[in-house]
């Protein structure tokens, strides 16, 4: 479907938004298709056009795609539908297996949560020369390219016996220093940090992770 909107008022409703799929003219005027939604769902392989009679000013429109999973409730304004349904329009995520499932309460791997990193990257170009880690070894695994490309990048490293981990569940601490190490591959400043010890749990925070987790808490992630 797609929304539209005019940046130019706050009186949005005063506008008369026409969304028809036939060119129909007399006068003039637009006579066919009319409607006064601002959200319109459109028919794949159909030609549509639009008009607007009303306030001239700046006009956006914005697509979405279908939204696919079963799971996860269709409520704007609710945190979990509006972020799956980011990184599901921005191709970031998608579901499990080929299914139309999102299993938003289940934990992430480290596989899955540095494919995410890598896509949120644009996914550019990896070679897979050689195996980085015993776990990595099938060049078609949906995981491979991110993990060799954020090892090529210093986003991640493997474990001492040689695995990357793919199936191992992701920390909170490991996420926040992928992330933190993604910010200084993308150019961003990281240089921000917070106090942690407010959090109860403090003393559980690794050694190494300190600087990664004062940064996010002052990132409010």
């Amino acid at each position: 479907c797609i929304t539209l909107s005019n940046r130019s008022s706050d009186r949005l409703n005063w506008a008369l938004y026409t969304v028809y799929n036939e060119r129909i003219v007399y006068n003039d005027r637009i006579y066919s298709g009319k409607t006064e939604t601002t959200t319109v769902t459109l028919q794949k392989g159909t030609t549509y056009y639009l008009y607007v009679y009303g306030e001239v000013g700046n006009y956006s429109v914005r697509y979405y795609k279908d939204f696919p999973f079963t799971d996860v409730a269709m409520n704007e304004g609710n945190w979990k539908y509006d972020s799956v349904n980011y990184v599901y329009e921005n191709n970031i995520m998608n579901g499990i297996n080929g299914t139309t499932n999102f299993n938003p309460d289940e934990p992430l791997t480290r596989a899955m949560f540095v494919t995410v990193l890598y896509r949120m990257a644009g996914e550019p170009y990896v070679s897979f020369d050689r195996n980085r880690f015993d776990d990595v070894t099938n060049s078609s695994a949906y995981y491979a390219k991110a993990v060799i490309w954020a090892n090529d990048k210093g986003i991640v490293q493997g474990y001492e016996d040689g695995n990357f981990g793919i199936n191992i569940n992701i920390t909170r601490e490991q996420v926040a220093k992928m992330l933190y190490k993604y910010a200084e591959v993308q150019g961003y400043n990281v240089s921000a940090r917070a106090n942690i010890n407010s959090f109860p749990d403090r003393d559980q925070v690794s050694s190494w992770a300190t600087e990664f987790m004062r940064w996010a808490v002052a990132k409010e992630m």
